[in-house]
């Protein structure tokens, strides 16, 4: 029999980890924005929740972009899409790849499948990042632009294919109620549109994105040995606590240890509260971050924390295998922690560790000022070329809408997890 390589497949095509737009917002309510409203000559794409799950959540936040966190699987699965599989044409795309590429379309079970479902036949490039703006840049001299592009807007070789119209302006045909006829796509709200906009046109579908995807983890082992403990509450006590734990030498396990042992720049900006990279002055005019007080304030800690040792020599280093080193401190994503790589794992391998969340403390004792990030994540265009046939546009979004389906779908089980046995 031939093996399922459905891992392989999606970490090539990115399904799930959004090299495509994948995903769907788990709650909140409905409504369109009009085009007064928006500040667009169109009406912003009609919010649609996804339905409910039928869990119910372990932890709600009264903040605005915040999910819900759940620790029950889902076993009930919805049906997200309620349409006839296509015509059996070809739908072509050009993805970003982190993983292996999978393996080919006669030997790959799960692939197959996927275009059974699909009803078509879903016929996707594989670049590794290493290379796609250079392949990026190619396939656009081409002509040959295939029907669903991976851009990533961050890129100006990514955004030169938008200013040179080589996909689909799709404003008026998501505009308002249109967006309906994909309900996954319709379930991202008006501020993830917004935020995508080029020149106040919808160009890319983006994907939807955790407000926070990274947190700060401490080795309450190591943190509790210190006068102050686990919940220093200004950046004096939380330099005496990381003094302390670099003093310890070893952790329990023989490791040696320093306050931290990796610098990730964010943890700092929390808590001495920079904000985001770009702010309003009081003239109204933008301020760069590192032209605040704040900023500074931050510089001086940091370099008479590095004079006091509480990081380790390398902890500056590009290098991960550079760092041999506990820390007592440590800034991960949130995928970090709760998988198999997460803090289970970390305390099998270290006797003795013990890992937990860290409240962070604001700089001057009040509350940490922790930035949100941009309100999508990447981000799929269509083909100008192939958008000027209506019956074709309507089935390209309708591959990418069954490829968005959200979490409790059945389709985001298939995508996900293949088929049982």
């Amino acid at each position: 029999m031939v093996e399922i390589t459905r891992r392989n497949f999606l970490g090539a095509i990115g399904v799930g980890a959004g090299g495509l737009a994948a995903g769907g917002t788990l709650a909140g309510c409905t409504g369109s924005g009009t085009a007064g409203e928006s500040g667009t000559d169109f009406a912003m794409p009609t919010f649609q929740a996804a339905p409910e799950l039928e869990i119910e959540p372990f932890h709600t936040s009264d903040t605005p972009g915040m999910q819900n966190v759940y620790t029950e699987q889902v076993t009930t699965f919805f049906k997200s899409v309620d349409r006839e599989p296509g015509s059996g044409g070809t739908v072509t795309s050009f993805q970003l790849t982190w993983g292996e590429p999978s393996d080919p379309l006669e030997e790959n079970q799960y692939w197959q499948e996927l275009n059974e479902r699909l009803g078509v036949s879903f016929e996707p490039t594989f670049v590794p990042q290493p290379t796609f703006d250079q392949k990026f840049s190619t396939m656009l001299a081409s002509g040959e632009v295939p029907d669903l592009v991976f851009v990533n807007d961050q890129s100006a070789v990514n955004l030169q294919g938008i200013r040179d119209g080589a996909f689909a302006d799709l404003s008026d045909v998501l505009a308002g109620d249109n967006i309906l006829e994909w309900p996954n796509l319709a379930a991202r709200k008006e501020e993830i549109w917004r935020a995508s906009l080029k020149d106040g046109r919808i160009y890319q579908v983006p994907s939807t994105v955790w407000a926070i995807t990274s947190l700060i983890a401490m080795r309450t082992d190591l943190l509790e040995q210190t006068g102050i403990g686990t919940a220093p509450t200004d950046a004096d006590q939380l330099l005496t606590v990381l003094r302390e734990v670099t003093a310890l030498g070893t952790g329990p396990g023989g490791q040696p240890v320093y306050g931290v042992s990796k610098y990730d720049p964010p943890m700092w900006r929390w808590i001495f509260k920079t904000g985001p990279d770009w702010r309003l002055g009081d003239d109204g005019g933008l301020v760069f971050v590192a032209q605040t007080e704040e900023y500074r304030q931050m510089l001086t800690w940091l370099a008479n924390a590095w004079d006091e040792g509480v990081f380790d020599p390398v902890a500056m280093t590009a290098n991960p295998a550079d760092i041999v080193s506990g820390s007592g401190l440590q800034y991960r994503s949130v995928t970090d922690s709760f998988t198999a790589l997460g803090f289970t794992q970390n305390e099998m391998d270290t006797p003795g560790a013990k890992m937990d969340f860290f409240d962070v403390p604001g700089y001057d004792g009040t509350a940490p000022v922790i930035t949100r990030n941009v309100p999508y994540g990447r981000s799929t265009c269509v083909s100008a070329a192939a958008a000027e046939d209506e019956d074709r546009l309507v089935e390209i979004l309708n591959v990418l809408d069954y490829l968005s389906a959200p979490y409790g779908s059945e389709e985001a089980l298939f995508i996900g997890s293949g088929i049982e046995g």
